[in-house]
């Protein structure tokens, strides 16, 4: 509950303040998103955000009431809305174990404990999300680092 109201309340009111929920339009719900992404969140932040809290509050107003009021909106202003499209980042692909190797010493030199992670990723295959929570420790026992 607390991430919804979070959410909420750092994204979604500033841009639409106290408005009757009978009243946003699929303009307004359109900038709304383009707020966000042109303050620097990423494209699936934002869909996080819509999917996860925003929708299912339109999707309840277009529902009647439990004793059988009208529905407090006629229609879902998302429903059909692209969302807004993120940069592409074209992969590269370490092609040979030369290339890894070179990769993974150039990180090294960098920063051991980081590169310590880059490892870790390219050899379980976990997402960088899942590998980025680790402490170096958990990837470099020997190293024993935090």
């Amino acid at each position: 509950m607390r991430k919804y109201r979070e959410r909420l309340e750092k994204h979604v009111f500033p841009r639409l303040g106290e408005r009757p929920i009978a009243e946003i339009t699929r303009r307004e719900m359109r900038e709304w998103q383009q707020d966000p992404r042109d303050a620097g969140l990423s494209a699936k932040t934002i869909a996080n955000i819509r999917g996860e809290s925003v929708v299912p509050i339109f999707k309840a107003a277009c529902r009647p009431g439990e004793d059988e009021e009208p529905a407090v909106r006629t229609y879902n202003p998302t429903d059909g809305l692209p969302l807004p499209e993120g940069p592409r980042a074209e992969r590269d692909i370490l092609e040979s174990p030369a290339e890894a190797t070179l990769f993974l010493a150039a990180a090294y030199e960098v920063d051991p404990e980081a590169a310590d992670l880059l490892l870790c990723k390219l050899s379980t295959g976990l997402r960088w999300g899942e590998v980025s929570a680790l402490p170096p420790r958990a990837v470099n026992v020997a190293r024993r680092s935090s």
